[in-house]
């Protein structure tokens, strides 16, 4: 019973250890890439639409796998900050359209996770893996991944809200959604025009001068 209990402990722990999530060591990178640490902070950024993830792979004796895990994980970092960004703007465009959308056939939920998803899967085949790192130390694996969207975020943008009008057209108000298709243009405009207010973008150099403003 005892060579049992000690049995179930040890795959107990085991199984633990794998779903835990891998944190980097800050005293085992001493001689790491700024961006292991820092992510996208680490480089200058003059878009909002410039995106960097970081992926890390725990040490694996095969090397390929533990060298995708890591390349892995830099893509979905990258996929998460996507969805906030287009989310964001999703509902504002359809907050202002409410009236589109019948009521009785559909929400504007089902209609922002149709769009986001098919927006986060197009851009993401652009996403290139720029550097990788492996600490001497612990061996764990550390990829860059990087996607510059700022020439095609808004035509991508646009697309997207195309497909999903062309997939669930049975949930829009018929007169209306033909209003929509001709209207998008002129109403992603008006977005792009109020980006920094929709995403929640600030200017840091504005803050750090009202900051100092204010301790004087």
């Amino acid at each position: 019973m005892k060579k049992i209990a000690l049995i179930a402990m040890g795959l107990l722990m085991t199984a633990c250890a794998s779903n835990r999530k891998y944190e980097p060591q800050a005293l085992n990178l001493k001689n790491a890439p700024e961006w292991v640490m820092k992510g996208g902070e680490a480089f200058k950024k003059d878009s909002p639409f410039i995106y960097y993830g970081v992926g890390i792979s725990e040490y694996i004796p095969h090397t390929m796998l533990m060298r995708e895990a890591a390349d892995s994980r830099g893509r979905t970092e990258i996929a998460s900050q996507i969805r906030t960004h287009v989310e964001k703007l999703y509902k504002d465009y359809y907050g202002n359209n409410k009236d589109y959308v019948d009521p009785q056939k559909g929400n504007v939920n089902e209609l922002i996770e149709v769009a986001r998803r098919e927006f986060v899967d197009e851009v993401l085949i652009g996403v290139r893996i720029i550097d990788r790192w492996q600490d001497p130390e612990t061996k764990a694996f550390y990829s860059l991944a990087y996607l510059n969207l700022e020439n095609n975020f808004y035509d991508q943008y646009k697309n997207s809200l195309r497909k999903t009008l062309e997939e669930k057209h049975y949930m829009f108000v018929k007169e209306k959604a033909e209003n929509m298709f001709k209207e998008m243009d002129s109403m992603v405009e008006k977005q792009r025009a109020r980006e920094k207010e929709i995403l929640g973008i600030y200017d840091k150099t504005t803050e750090k001068k009202a900051e100092a403003d204010k301790k004087s």
